[in-house]
């Protein structure tokens, strides 16, 4: 063998390891290639995934917050109608006959008196309570229940106050709805409402 053929031989040999390793480069390349491409659809579809759940989350989030909105509306439109009764009930008691508010009054003074208190009008009502209300106790009292029917006025708008030496109780309409004011409430709610709910 000639000194060219060995050159020729170690040359084509050459070029058959070149064209191997160049054939071995693109499969490996490839497959990297293959694998960066999965590995960027999985981490793909997990970032969907999780801006899925996400964004399920914050609609569910949305959801709720609306339902309290709608809810906290509901009850404040309910409150609203249980107070407008409670009013209503207020004025009706007011609008009674004098003879008839008298005797709703004299029975609050007879069940919170225990004798020698002194008993204030308020301005709106001296006119149409002056002869009537202490008719009235006397009417619904237990005999020897004294009380002191004062010139001095109640500061309250309507009704009376019941005072002694260290007390002073307010009777009127508006102190005996505050004083069973969510009784009341219950009471109107369950009319209007079907339910128990204010």
């Amino acid at each position: 063998m000639a000194l060219a053929d060995i050159v020729q031989r170690i040359g084509g040999e050459a070029v058959d390891e070149a064209d191997a390793l160049i054939t071995l480069a693109r499969e490996q390349a490839e497959l990297t290639l293959a694998g960066a491409r999965a590995d960027a659809e999985r981490a793909t579809a997990r970032t969907l995934e999780r801006a899925r759940r996400d964004a399920e989350a914050e609609a569910e989030t949305l959801r709720a917050s609306a339902r309290l909105g709608a809810r906290d509306r509901v009850l404040a439109a309910k409150g609203a109608l249980v107070q407008r009764v409670l009013t209503e009930a207020r004025d009706t008691v007011l609008a009674l006959d004098d003879d008839e508010y008298a005797e709703v009054l004299a029975r609050r003074i007879v069940r919170t008196a225990l004798g020698g208190e002194r008993v204030l009008m308020a301005p709106s009502d001296v006119a149409r309570l002056a002869s009537r209300l202490p008719a009235a106790v006397i009417r619904v009292a237990p005999p020897g229940l004294a009380l002191v029917w004062a010139s001095e006025l109640a500061p309250a708008e309507h009704g009376v106050i019941l005072r002694g030496d260290r007390v002073s109780v307010d009777l009127s309409v508006d102190a005996a709805i505050e004083e069973r004011h969510d009784e009341l409430a219950m009471v109107a709610a369950a009319r209007l409402f079907g339910g128990t709910e204010a």
